[in-house]
């Protein structure tokens, strides 16, 4: 079985999510996104109807203290 991975480096430690599908975590992440946008972007406004990919890579281009890192489709060990 492929899954596909991210890693989120946070004040609080990391993150770590994982889908069947590229799709499946970028909406993943996108909620991590959405729960937090308020408090780390209090300026903006959630960019509701905003692909949410590109909402993604917005929020973490403007919080400087958290770091999103892609590990993209890998077996899951003992899978077939």
């Amino acid at each position: 079985m492929k899954i596909w991975l991210a890693a989120i480096s946070h004040k609080h430690g990391s993150t770590v999510y994982a889908a069947v599908s590229r799709e499946r975590l970028i909406h993943e992440l996108h909620g991590y996104v959405k729960s937090w946008w308020s408090r780390e972007l209090p300026e903006e406004v959630f960019p509701d109807g905003m692909p949410e990919e590109e909402a993604v890579d917005r929020y973490f281009g403007k919080v400087g203290h958290e770091y999103l890192e892609f590990i993209d489709e890998t077996e899951l060990a003992g899978s077939d």
